[in-house]
């Protein structure tokens, strides 16, 4: 299977997942994760959040060294 047939299906199988989201499952830790989280937000001990084009580049040059 070509790569471009392969993410085709990967894809139209994320496609079908999406259907049905509560299907899918979750496990505990996560769960414990984003409610740390979430507290964390709401408690104002997270700091401040950074603006998505920052986060974007920082991501971008992360990427590009492993890509090297």
């Amino acid at each position: 299977m070509s790569p471009a047939a392969q993410l085709d299906y990967i894809n139209a199988l994320w496609d079908r997942v999406l259907e049905h989201p509560e299907a899918v499952p979750v496990p505990d830790w996560h769960r414990k994760i984003v409610g740390e989280r979430l507290e964390e937000y709401r408690s104002g001990r997270a700091g401040e959040g950074r603006p998505w084009s920052e986060v974007k580049r920082d991501l971008q040059v992360e990427l590009d060294k492993v890509s090297r």
